[in-house]
């Protein structure tokens, strides 16, 4: 007796990509009860979900119940403790990302793919009654950062599409979700090279992307001054980032380079700083 694909939830984020492993997803209590029952197989996996079923039993079971009867709860818990700080939009401390499925239609009834939008509007409070009744006494203190919920009768209407589909088992019903990526302007604070006419210097792109500003320089304790250049734009935060900048010293006889190769930013030195009268989210970046 076979099995085929019943649905399947897959995570993206413009971090790191697929397959990065940043979120862990867990059936809630009453959704693995609900798997158990019918023999749904259940393959978890970083960043992703599947439910498998037998194939002879698939019709039956997607259409169980009428819509908003038979709702399956996924949480999903960051496996990095900086998801917040990287992740767009980002969690708050007293609501969660809370998407559902919705009836097929368009492009989504064609391909049994459904993209599950990430908005302002996507969020809930912990006291929603519709995110509540996916969350036991351990999310009030290890939030989920995700709840996706899987209306069972939105299946029924690509039933169609799982077995024997065109592209083999894995054309299942599919459900996606992406994560955007934070930005942040780059501040540089320069502490050895103080010796220097900060007009001279300045810091560079090699690939010409990103222009650098002159701010100033400013005093820390000790009577130690840095000077200070500061992005003129925001830069997407990435795990490994492509910048190849340098600090170099101009003058009339020339350029000559003072630093090759400058460290990128930090995720966990970040924080909010008021640039041109607006607040925006700044990355300091320290080089003595």
């Amino acid at each position: 007796m076979g099995y085929t694909l019943l649905c399947k939830v897959a995570v993206t984020h413009a971090y790191e990509g697929q397959g990065a492993g940043l979120l862990n997803c867990v059936p809630t209590a009453q959704s693995a009860q609900w798997m158990r029952r019918r023999d749904v197989l259940v393959r978890a996996m970083p960043d992703s979900i599947s439910l498998w079923c037998e194939a002879e039993r698939r019709d039956l079971i997607v259409e169980e119940g009428a819509p908003g009867e038979l709702l399956l709860g996924l949480r999903w818990y960051a496996r990095d403790p900086w998801f917040s700080l990287y992740s767009f939009p980002p969690p708050g401390e007293d609501r969660v990302l809370f998407l559902r499925s919705t009836t097929p239609a368009g492009d989504s009834a064609q391909t049994g793919v459904q993209d599950l939008s990430i908005g302002a509007q996507a969020f809930a409070t912990l006291d929603d009654a519709g995110l509540a009744q996916h969350l036991d006494r351990q999310d009030q203190l290890r939030k989920p950062v995700m709840v996706t919920e899987i209306d069972l009768a939105h299946l029924a209407h690509l039933a169609h599409l799982a077995p024997g589909a065109e592209g083999g088992e894995e054309q299942g019903v599919q459900f996606r979700v992406a994560f955007g990526a934070r930005a942040s302007r780059w501040k540089y604070y320069f502490f050895s090279t103080m010796q220097a006419d900060p007009a001279h210097l300045a810091v560079v792109d090699l690939d010409g992307a990103i222009d650098f500003s002159y701010a100033g320089t400013e005093l820390f304790p000790g009577g130690r001054q840095a000077v200070v250049f500061i992005s003129q734009r925001e830069i997407v935060m990435q795990a490994q980032y492509p910048q190849r900048l340098q600090l170099r010293e101009r003058s009339k006889t020339g350029e000559r380079v003072l630093m090759a190769r400058l460290p990128n930013a930090d995720i966990r030195s970040v924080m909010r700083n008021t640039i041109d009268g607006e607040t925006a989210l700044v990355s300091e970046i320290y080089i003595n």
